[in-house]
């Protein structure tokens, strides 16, 4: 089974996410792709992070329409922070017929060398590099060492340790800036699914 997974803080969840995982799922031919928010993400200062639970029905409510698309508490009950090396070796561990292909922005790629592990990413993981808008991709030469990077699906059938260039249609919403459109009561439509919207105003979040 080809398994994409998608980390995050998802706070909250919005339709660039959906387009992201589905146009991924799509182009890499991948059975599914698990949601996971994070428990607390090493890299981001976030006290004031939203309760997990609250994160994880969002996805749930995002993702409703599309069932190859699942919400995951995964990392949501295990001890924080969340480091992906240590999710993916236990998923891969928990089923063994199992092919994992992380999903990942241009902007965390440019900075994957701070990741724990992440040579063990690259070598023993199919890492998917979804375009930013705005975000170029690093140059070759500030590459970490051994990272082989394919356009698209090239190389899927084969072990780890491939890097997939996507182009996925560039979406603008953005979980910062919608955060501060709920505190100051606007409108949240085009920019988080309608359920999502709904969930937001009716647990006064982010106020």
């Amino acid at each position: 089974m080809r398994l994409g997974v998608f980390g995050g803080t998802f706070d909250p969840v919005h339709t660039g996410h959906v387009a992201v995982a589905e146009g991924v799922r799509r182009q890499m031919g991948l059975d599914a792709v698990r949601l996971l928010p994070c428990n607390r993400p090493p890299h981001k200062a976030r006290p004031d992070l939203t309760p997990g639970p609250d994160r994880l029905a969002m996805i749930a409510l995002a993702t409703q329409q599309t069932p190859a698309l699942i919400p995951s508490s995964y990392e949501l009950t295990r001890p924080a922070p969340s480091y992906t090396i240590d999710t993916l070796r236990a998923l891969e561990t928990s089923d063994r017929s199992l092919r994992l292909f992380f999903i990942m922005g241009m902007d965390s790629f440019g900075e994957i060398h701070l990741w724990k592990e992440h040579q063990a990413l690259l070598s023993g993981f199919h890492l998917v590099v979804v375009n930013r808008p705005g975000c170029a991709p690093p140059d070759a030469s500030r590459l970490p060492a051994g990272a082989r990077v394919v356009e698209g699906a090239a190389d899927r059938d084969t072990g780890g340790g491939r890097v997939h260039m996507l182009t996925v249609e560039p979406q603008q919403a953005s979980s910062t800036e919608i955060r501060r459109r709920a505190r100051e009561g606007a409108d949240l439509a085009g920019m988080v699914p309608p359920p999502v919207a709904s969930y937001i105003h009716r647990c006064a979040l982010y106020q």
